[in-house]
């Protein structure tokens, strides 16, 4: 009698199913493999694979290697005593659905493709030492620990509404390709954990990501939606934009999609208030473990897209760029004093050219002093001098200046400097401020 699953002989039972569909964990192993391994594919199909073990209940937890260098569908397969797969060449394998009833290990193995989307791990999971070049764990549910340790994620890594039940570490792993040599934009290798869900964030450990000298991009993640906030983050190579700024790819998937309203997402929506919330969750986290320099930048990640946002007033954008170029958002004392220097030094630089002219205030009507052409250190030393005390009484707002401006033209531009120098002085003390409080 045949088995209505696959058409192969039923094996002895009241199910009548093949061995290789028999749920039964006391079934032969060896004669379940041999099946297996009779069962390779004639008429494949698009994903031409050379096995389909659809709903197949696998009893042992080794023999995986006849499908080495092979493509395999494993759809709502079940794993009784979980799998090992070891110093092995995988072409893609397909788990949609699987379920891990025992733990399983992936280990100095690689895989062109795997696919684990929706498959249910009951026990542990450990990659380690490998490399996958198209990864898919989007709507897995993992009930206990995970492991990725030495992991290289060469072309892409799916997380998206990734269930991790219990401790989750990731260590040591890459996304994108360990080479010695810069690579073009399409190496890029997004960490999509979008939607995940950290059933016990506190446990969540991510740790020497990207962090190999060999790699040259950095970790490029998406968090939106996911509790972040008490994930331990260390050693990380962050992604950064050409400006030196730590950059989410949320924030790329918010610019993508404001380019173009009509494109749609398969992963959903993507707003200013999502981004700008995950931005703060990873702000919370950096502070709570004292990596400011790294909270100040997801901090300006936050005001970047605010400022960017096409919901956001023109005049408010105006502001907006003004507070990031002369402070950084208020979170830069370096680029705060760097400012405030500039703007005193293009001043006294200014004052004294024609027809401004600073002039002694106790003598109205002496000369005024110029920069001098063709003469002596000196006089350019002496107005150099000038121009500096009367900057000086302008900013401090003298009541007793030594020199002061001799023309209208330097009054009025005296009357710009003073607010002006005022406001960077607040904003550097607004800075130094909020680095002492952090």
């Amino acid at each position: 009698m045949s088995s209505g699953l696959c058409g192969r002989p039923a094996a002895p039972g009241p199910d009548s199913v093949c061995i290789c569909h028999d749920p039964s964990p006391a079934k032969d192993g060896n004669q379940f493999w041999a099946a297996v391994k009779a069962s390779s594919v004639d008429n494949r199909s698009s994903f031409q694979e050379d096995y389909d073990c659809t709903n197949f209940v696998f009893p042992t937890f080794d023999g995986f290697s006849i499908f080495e260098d092979k493509r395999v569908i494993f759809t709502e397969a079940s794993f009784l005593k979980g799998a090992h797969f070891k110093l092995c060449r995988f072409k893609a394998f397909r788990f949609e659905s699987a379920t891990f009833s025992g733990p399983l290990y992936f280990a100095d193995a690689h895989a062109d493709a795997l696919t684990f989307s929706s498959v249910t791990f009951e026990d542990c999971v450990v990659f380690a030492r490998s490399s996958v070049g198209d990864a898919d764990f989007m709507w897995a549910k993992f009930k206990k620990r995970v492991v990725f340790r030495s992991v290289t994620f060469s072309r892409s890594a799916y997380f998206f509404e990734t269930t991790l039940g219990d401790e989750a570490i990731f260590d040591d792993v890459v996304f994108g390709q360990r080479e010695s040599r810069p690579c073009s934009d399409r190496g890029v290798v997004v960490a999509n954990f979008r939607n995940a869900h950290f059933v016990q964030p506190k446990l969540v450990d991510f740790a020497r990501i990207n962090e190999s000298e060999r790699v040259h991009r950095g970790f490029r993640a998406s968090f939106l939606n996911t509790d972040i906030e008490f994930v331990r983050f260390t050693d990380i190579a962050w992604h950064r934009n050409k400006a030196g700024e730590l950059v989410l790819e949320d924030e790329y998937d918010l610019e993508q999609q404001n380019n173009n309203p009509e494109a749609k997402s398969l992963y959903g929506e993507t707003t200013d208030e999502l981004v700008t919330a995950t931005y703060r969750r990873l702000c919370k986290n950096f502070d709570n473990s004292r990596q400011y320099d790294l909270a100040e930048d997801c901090y300006v990640g936050s005001m970047r897209v605010k400022a960017k946002s096409p919901r956001t007033p023109l005049s408010q954008k105006v502001i907006y760029t003004l507070y990031n170029w002369l402070s950084a958002y208020g979170s830069s004392y370096t680029r705060a004093a760097t400012m405030l220097l500039s703007i005193v030094v293009v001043f006294i630089l200014i004052f004294p050219l024609h027809p401004v002219g600073v002039q002694l205030a106790s003598s109205p009507a002496s000369a005024p002093l110029y920069w001098p052409m063709n003469k002596s250190p000196r006089d350019w030393s002496r107005t150099m001098a000038a121009s500096i005390s009367a900057n000086l009484a302008i900013v401090s707002l003298s009541k007793n200046p030594v020199y002061l401006p001799a023309s209208t033209l330097g009054k009025n531009l005296a009357l710009v400097e003073a607010p002006l120098v005022a406001l960077q002085t607040a904003l550097l003390f607004l800075a130094l401020g909020r680095r002492f409080k952090r």
